[in-house]
């Protein structure tokens, strides 16, 4: 697989486009879907018009025939993704507002 698209409507902040995205895989939705418009937002081509499986189906194809640039615009996404959602960074940033809650009480 080398691109993922959430054919979904809407979808709050699916966790399978950031799985696809750890991978390194592009990912492509629908615009007003969701939280995932706001991650994809440095690559507003794969933020496609509301219910345009016209202009889904030729982005994909654009992939399909660019694989240098879909490698690199997945690289891209991985790199936000590690930077914003890395459990290790998340863990220190809750466990530490944990122990300030402990210690005030």
């Amino acid at each position: 697989m080398n691109l993922f698209f959430l054919s979904s409507r809407e979808d709050p902040f699916p966790l399978v486009c950031l799985e696809n995205g750890a991978m390194a895989k592009p990912v492509l939705c629908f615009e007003e879907s969701g939280g995932i418009t706001e991650l994809l937002e440095d690559n507003p081509s794969d933020i496609i018009t509301y219910g345009s499986i016209t202009e889904a189906a030729n982005r994909i194809q654009w992939y399909a025939e660019n694989p240098t640039e879909t490698h690199r615009i997945g690289l891209n996404l991985q790199n936000k993704i590690v930077e914003n959602f890395d459990i290790y960074k998340a863990s220190e940033i809750i466990n530490q507002l944990i122990f300030t809650l402990i210690n005030k009480s």
